[in-house]
């Protein structure tokens, strides 16, 4: 699963690069569809998920939206003038319209962009030819885990009332997708008298692509609970993929093992980038102060300060050979960044600001790859301090997924910016350098952070982490 998320980046990314609103849409689905059905818990991030969903479809909204206010035409010479006729000039999956109704229905909302759910069912219905599942239920299930538990049999009920079996399909997917409150045979119980229903034809029969998808999750999961030795046959789903990937990863996740018990090194990345077109105040000082506090610390530290591309490049690959026996890594890197389809981006100082976006993502460094090559360790721990008076969009860093035992901080909640300061430091970065030494938890430290930048910043800044920490959380 892993390798289906960098190939869907690699991929978004591609499309980005081409223009080709199709593809993004296409891309980004894909890869919102493996973030919010990862069993992996490294993976699994709904927040992500619905937002790369939900801008699948955000471009080819924009387009129509274009078309029809310019009164365009379609292939066939109609006038553009709703999203049904936009749709034989410019085409759309239906699996983007499909995914983002499902959102919509579980939370609620009454529109999406500047468009009508009532606009986008009927768009579902002229792109399939029948109804979306969603407006067979009468309501989202809730939130809390009762409500989610008692979920799927009022659906299986409301599929005997209404003689509907995809109603029932809905209800075994909506047991699967919740595959840590659900046991592994639970859903396999579903599936099973779904299809016995269907062969006896008691209800309306399901469509030969729905027939598929109850073949094939049916048969992964037997084949999950047939390879897995269970406890006290408790088949948890979350258990079983964990146990999965581990032993896939068994070589690799033993030889750092191995490694990092030869060394009790901790290990330090720290970059500053300032001197862009547009130099920003403070990141070189938040750098040399961030360097001396981890010196004082015990970490082993490799400071760069303002990094062209194949010198960013350069630096992170070093730091990936120099601490791959680390037991702990830090990465610092206060400067400039940005997110575009999601994925976040840090900008080296040759970035050109007048570039477009696409453009510059060319010649910048993706945090994701930076998380999954180039910081070793057992254990991770990363603090952004970027998205300064962004150059390219209006947005700040992206949510993001982090691997086993590995913490990242941003500066600022995902979206927002953070402030870069006068002179000094960045109230981020003076936060931290007040607060890593203490003998404390990181989980306590950070909430330490979090009050300091409040405080600083009269509340216009508010911090935010993403973890996964497993072990000793001191650093």
């Amino acid at each position: 699963m892993k390798g289906l998320q960098a190939l869907a980046e690699a991929a978004l990314k591609l499309a980005i690069a081409h223009g080709s609103y199709e593809n993004i849409s296409h891309a980004r689905n894909q890869l919102g569809f493996i973030l919010i059905n990862a069993y992996d818990p490294d993976i699994n991030n709904k927040q992500l998920a619905h937002i790369h969903i939900k801008d699948s479809l955000t471009g080819w909204l924009e387009v129509c939206q274009s078309a029809i206010d310019n009164m365009e035409y379609s292939e066939d010479s109609i006038l553009i003038q709703n999203l049904n006729q936009c749709l034989s000039k410019y085409p759309i999956d239906q699996s983007s319209v499909s995914n983002v109704l499902d959102i919509m229905f579980s939370q609620g909302d009454a529109t999406f962009e500047n468009f009508k759910k009532s606009e986008l069912l009927d768009l579902y219905f002229y792109i399939v030819g029948e109804e979306h599942t969603t407006t067979l239920l009468n309501g989202p299930a809730g939130q809390n885990i009762k409500d989610i538990k008692n979920y799927p049999q009022k659906l299986q009920e409301e599929s005997d009332k209404k003689k509907n079996s995809r109603i029932y399909l809905y209800s075994c997917m909506y047991m699967e997708d919740h595959w840590n409150i659900f046991e592994i045979k639970e859903v396999i119980q579903c599936y099973k008298e779904l299809e016995s229903k269907e062969v006896k034809k008691l209800r309306t029969k399901l469509s030969a692509d729905e027939l598929d998808i109850v073949f094939v999750r049916l048969s992964r999961l037997k084949k999950i609970k047939e390879e897995k030795v269970s406890l006290n046959n408790n088949y948890n789903i979350n258990d079983y993929f964990f146990n999965l990937y581990q032993r896939l990863d068994d070589k690799n996740v033993d030889e750092e093992k191995e490694a990092t018990l030869v060394t009790e090194g901790k290990y330090a990345l720290v970059i500053g980038n300032s001197n862009y077109e547009e130099k920003l105040n403070t990141p070189k000082n938040d750098a040399n102060d961030i360097t001396k506090t981890l010196i004082k610390m015990g970490y082993k530290v490799s400071t760069y300060l303002d990094l062209s591309f194949e010198d960013f490049k350069a630096a992170i690959t070093r730091f990936s050979l120099d601490a791959k026996n680390a037991k702990v890594s830090i990465f610092y890197y206060s400067g400039h960044a940005y997110q575009i389809g999601g994925q976040n981006f840090l900008l080296p100082i040759d970035t050109d600001m007048k570039a477009k976006e696409k453009d510059a993502m060319q010649i910048s460094i993706e945090l994701n790859k930076i998380l999954r090559q180039n910081i070793p360790g057992n254990k991770k721990i990363v603090f952004l301090d970027a998205c300064r008076n962004n150059p390219f969009n209006k947005k700040g860093l992206a949510p993001i997924n982090v691997g086993e035992n590995t913490l990242v901080s941003y500066a600022a909640e995902a979206g927002k910016y953070a402030f870069d300061g006068d002179r000094g430091l960045s109230p981020y970065a003076q936060a931290l350098v007040n607060n890593l030494p203490r003998d404390q938890d990181i989980a306590v430290i950070l909430r330490m952070v979090r009050l300091d930048v409040k405080k600083s910043t009269l509340s216009k800044q508010n911090t935010s982490e993403y973890s996964n920490l497993i072990d000793n959380d001191k650093l």
